[in-house]
């Protein structure tokens, strides 16, 4: 053999033999902090991927949730049920009983025996224990954050609040001295308008959970299936908070108030027009970015006169999910990033991050006890001022507790911030807002708690498939009757129909899979108990009897039913619009397009911007309403905090964007033929005439169309309410879609869900074929 010949022989040989190299594992990882402040994370982040040449790692970010500001789980679950699940996640705590218990993430025991596993000895307690569910370990902390009061000491030395002997600044020591000086650092303009507000117990990151602490609440029993909202200890911190507010105006006054700043550089503490508030220890992040000269400080939030020293703290942690493909490398990554050495390399990347970039570093706390001191000391910010408030953080961790590790825990956190919305604004005491708070989660918790085979029978996806095969093979079945008795037994009328029938089957595969398929699906899911990670169970009716004794369901589907005004005040703005359009001069192609703009303007853009012209103190609107409502003596509307006006003010933003209908009703009017006009103008018809006894009648099927479509339009309403008002003021615009959102997707409870939906179909069809049924009557069409 020639040596060329052999010489190729030989690399084909070695080529065929050699085991090609393993392809390195990508590890999925979903955070839900992008941007200049992850920059430490991804510096950690590759040192692990240098360590470990065999793994990849891709980061994903997760949507924050809008009430509650933390992960939304919403991608989450759809993963894990899709079987395409991240390998590791980082939720907030807060989240990890719930989902654990409907089985989202990977019990750690395994893991944990390892010599160098994380060990919760070396954890604060809170931290540790958040991360555990049913004596099970799911996640590993991070980090911690912590509630503190945060003061303006030049405002308080300002107000003569001064130790004489000490010369520093003197802090209320209890409730009542916390309620005397928020009463007497508050300010108004000459309006009565509130400038400066010295305190207010939720303008900030407290809620009833601190208060209730204080006061010796638990919320939930020891054993977790009995809600305690309603005991003697949180009644007594409600009533506190409900005083406070009115101390200082009054719960709508202070949300006006509140409602007119933003975050970041326009928190209204960073800007003094708030004094003190109870916040979440990182907003001192945002006091050394934006505000590095201001005198602040922070102390434990003070107790009730007979109370104890308590406060509250959440953070994130690393969990692996469900069915993930890389169990042990995602364990891995999630040892080094917790360990005091991936931490190190973090906070020292961030470091020199900020320092190039001119920006002071202000390190989060790590849930790790041990070396959390000379973490802080190393990285913290060179200000003497600024590191002795990070520092101060540390003692603070030792009296914190968390909110309670539950299924319910969405649910509970929901029932609390209502029972704060009902009994500041005196919709109801005290007592019976916290006791319709507990009713409601009592029954949550009975329903999470009660054993699988007392729920119902397993019901697999094969019983609604084979509905639905056996409804098209009938429905295919009476088809093919209907031609053979409609053109008799002629073969070719049949292959005719056949030839169609295969033109069209595109369509009708699209419709079949992605329109009637989950209409049959939703059908059967709304008999059964689903949370998308559990086996469906058949309950039958009772999803439909648990709604009807919702009291939210019957709220959702009354303002729904009130925001109905707004078909018509749409469709006459649209019509007016078009009347006034309707006519050929020079620039009306422009005039159009203007009236026409507002449609097309995204929903959410156009929430976002709504919320600053609806602000309730200085909003635009208020703005050039106030010296007209003045001369009458009429103060200016609470638009989006009060439930007088919330939903007129969200009918205001349809109207905004009625110039959408506007191009149906000038195509309408194009049709009318002009020589009714004519004759009616011979005639002596004055405008008004013409347009009652001609425009109206021929624009009777467009009239039809637009109200059909505006009704339909108003049981869809979301994202105004969702954006601007989250569902209140006191539940005022938590619309029947949101409810059914919250329901289907906060706390995943898609039965329920999917039996709102089908009420909604029933309600939506019932008025259409009413209005149908009527049309006779007075809709008239050309010959």
């Amino acid at each position: 053999m020639h040596r060329p010949a052999a010489s190729l022989f030989l690399l084909t040989i070695a080529w065929c033999t050699h085991a090609p190299a393993s392809e390195p594992a990508t590890l999925a990882v979903w955070r839900v902090e992008a941007g200049e402040h992850s920059v430490g994370v991804m510096a950690a982040v590759r040192e692990f991927e240098r360590r470990h040449p065999q793994v990849r790692v891709q980061i994903g970010v997760l949507p924050v949730s809008n009430s509650m500001a933390v992960m939304d789980p919403q991608k989450l679950i759809c993963a894990i049920a899709g079987g395409r699940p991240p390998d590791v996640v980082y939720p907030d705590r807060f989240t990890i009983g719930s989902m654990a218990a409907r089985g989202a993430f990977t019990d750690l025991a395994e893991w944990l025996h390892e010599s160098d596993a994380p060990r919760p000895d070396d954890y604060y307690p809170a931290c540790w224990e958040e991360v555990c569910y049913g004596q099970r370990v799911f996640a590993i902390p991070d980090d911690v954050d912590v509630r503190v009061l945060m003061y303006n000491e030049d405002l308080l030395r300002e107000a003569g609040y001064v130790d004489a002997a000490t010369g520093g600044v003197r802090l209320p020591q209890d409730w009542d001295e916390l309620k005397e000086y928020a009463v007497r650092l508050t300010r108004r303009d000459a309006l009565g308008r509130l400038e400066r507000v010295g305190f207010v117990p939720n303008f900030g990151n407290a809620w009833l959970y601190l208060y209730g602490y204080q006061r010796g609440a638990t919320f939930l029993s020891a054993d977790g299936r009995t809600c305690t909202l309603a005991g003697p200890e949180s009644v007594a911190a409600l009533e506190w908070l409900t005083e406070v507010y009115d101390a200082v105006g009054g719960a709508k006054a202070v949300a006006s108030f509140r409602d007119t700043f933003q975050t970041g550089v326009n928190d209204p503490f960073l800007t003094g027009q708030l004094v003190m508030k109870v916040e979440v220890d990182t907003l001192l992040r945002d006091v050394a970015r934006y505000r590095p000269d201001m005198n602040v400080g922070i102390a434990a939030p003070p107790p009730p006169v007979d109370g104890r020293m308590a406060s509250w703290s959440g953070g994130y942690a690393w969990a692996v999910p469900r069915g993930c493909r890389h169990p042990r490398e995602a364990w891995a990554f999630i040892k080094w990033m917790t360990s005091a050495e991936g931490r190190d390399v973090a906070h020292r990347a961030q470091w020199r991050h900020n320092r190039a970039g001119g920006a002071i570093y202000f390190p989060r706390l790590p849930a790790l006890r041990s070396g959390a001191r000379e973490l802080l000391e190393r990285y913290g910010p060179e200000s003497p001022r600024l590191r002795e408030l990070s520092l101060a953080r540390l003692e603070l961790l030792e009296f914190t507790r968390i909110r309670p590790v539950s299924p319910a825990g969405a649910v509970l956190w929901d029932a609390q911030a209502r029972a704060i919305e009902m009994a500041t604004r005196h919709q109801l005491s005290s007592q019976a807002a916290l006791e319709l708070a507990e009713r409601e989660v009592q029954t949550t918790l009975d329903e999470l708690n009660r054993p699988p085979e007392q729920v119902g029978p397993v019901v697999g996806v094969g019983w609604p498939i084979a509905v639905g095969v056996l409804a098209l093979l009938g429905g295919a079945a009476t088809g093919v009757a209907w031609v053979r008795r409609s053109r008799g037994v002629d073969r070719r009328a049949g292959r005719q129909a056949l030839v169609g029938l295969a033109f069209v089957s595109p369509w009708l595969i699209g419709f079949i899979v992605l329109t009637l398929w989950p209409v049959v699906d939703s059908a059967f899911l709304s008999l059964c108990r689903y949370d998308a990670l559990s086996p469906r169970r058949w309950v039958g009716l009772q999803n439909f009897i648990q709604l009807a004794r919702d009291p939210l369901f019957w709220k959702s589907l009354w303002n729904t039913a009130v925001m109905g005004l707004s078909v018509p005040m749409s469709m006459a703005v649209g019509l007016s619009i078009a009347l006034l359009l309707h006519r050929r001069s020079r620039g009306i192609e422009l005039l159009r397009t203007a009236y026409f703009l507002p449609a097309i303007v995204p929903s959410v853009v156009a929430s976002v911007l709504w919320i600053w012209v609806l602000a309730g103190d200085r909003g635009l609107l208020n703005e050039l309403l106030r010296p007209l409502l003045a001369t009458a003596g009429l103060p200016a509307p609470n638009w989006l905090q009060s439930e007088a006006w919330a939903k007129p003010a969200i009918m205001l933003t349809l109207l905004w964007a009625a110039g959408g209908s506007m191009v149906i009703w000038l195509a309408g009017l194009n049709a009318i033929p002009a020589q009714l006009y004519e004759a009616a103008h011979l005639d002596g018809a004055g405008a008004t005439r013409r347009l009652v006894s001609i425009t109206l009648p021929m624009l009777t099927p467009h009239i039809l169309f637009n109200l059909v479509i505006g009704m339909i339009g108003v049981f869809q309403i979301f994202n105004q309410a969702f954006i601007m008002t989250e569902g209140g003021p006191n539940d005022a615009t938590r619309f029947y879609v949101l409810r059914l959102f919250d329901v289907g997707f906060r706390y995943f409870e898609f039965g329920s869900a999917a039996a709102m939906a089908w009420i909604l179909f029933i309600i939506v069809l019932a008025l259409t074929l009413l209005t149908m049924k009527l049309t006779p009557h007075w809709v008239h069409y050309r010959e």
